[in-house]
């Protein structure tokens, strides 16, 4: 069954060896913490979110959704292809340095980082082109996982993976003040992540079997009336 901040945090003071200097709010912090080491170490194992940018003409940059952390694909439906990625160094070299930057539908994109100067600071998204029209563009991305508290269930949590999120909340925690068991705490979480990567929610349905005489490998056994063969 899941668990709830609250929860965690309880079983987060047992894993710290019940260290009463952590308030309530630093646990949930730390367990925050953790979940964001994790998406970073492994963003592609949570669900993709999807969200739409719908251009204005003439306007080449636009933010992106609040909880986004990776692009996964982004697609210009209406002209049925995808934009690719450029680098930023290549960027100002082929776009920014041009006197006027062309007009039509975009073809590419980069990402320019997160913008605290706008009146709701995102990540911040420019097309290589100044859209000459109404443009709906689609992307996929992975995102980070909202700030663990007391009621919620945190996304690893839900996921069947709580002893990972503890591992890198302690992990995190011991580092400045227990150089020893922030190392062990580092090994049991390294050893967790590589199971939390190798989850495949999409495993196959079958057992592969054997075929008799050659070995080879097939999805289903062959039945009493036909050779194996």
């Amino acid at each position: 069954m899941p668990l709830t901040g609250t929860q965690l945090s309880t079983l987060f003071t047992t894993y710290m060896h019940e260290d009463i200097l952590l308030s309530t709010q630093n646990k949930l912090d730390y367990l925050t913490l953790g979940q964001e080491r994790i998406v970073r170490d492994a963003p592609t194992i949570l669900a993709k979110k999807e969200a739409t940018i719908t251009t204005v003409a003439s306007t080449q940059e636009y933010s992106l959704a609040s909880d986004f952390y990776k692009m996964h694909a982004i697609w210009l439906q209406a002209n049925g292809w995808k934009l690719y990625p450029i680098p930023a160094a290549e960027f100002i070299e082929t776009v920014e340095r041009i006197p006027t930057i062309p007009s039509g539908p975009p073809t590419g994109y980069t990402i320019l980082g997160y913008d605290t100067t706008i009146g709701t600071p995102a990540m911040r998204l420019r097309f290589n082109y100044n859209p000459d029209a109404v443009y709906s563009i689609e992307y996929w991305y992975h995102y980070m996982p909202a700030a663990i508290t007391g009621s919620a269930t945190p996304a690893i949590s839900a996921m069947g993976f709580t002893e990972l999120l503890l591992w890198a909340a302690v992990m995190i925690a011991l580092q400045p003040k227990d150089p020893q068991g922030h190392a062990q705490a580092a090994a049991n979480y390294e050893r967790n992540l590589e199971q939390f990567m190798s989850y495949r929610p999409m495993a196959p349905d079958y057992t592969p079997t054997l075929r008799a005489g050659d070995g080879a490998r097939t999805r289903f056994p062959l039945g009493p009336h036909y050779p194996n063969v």
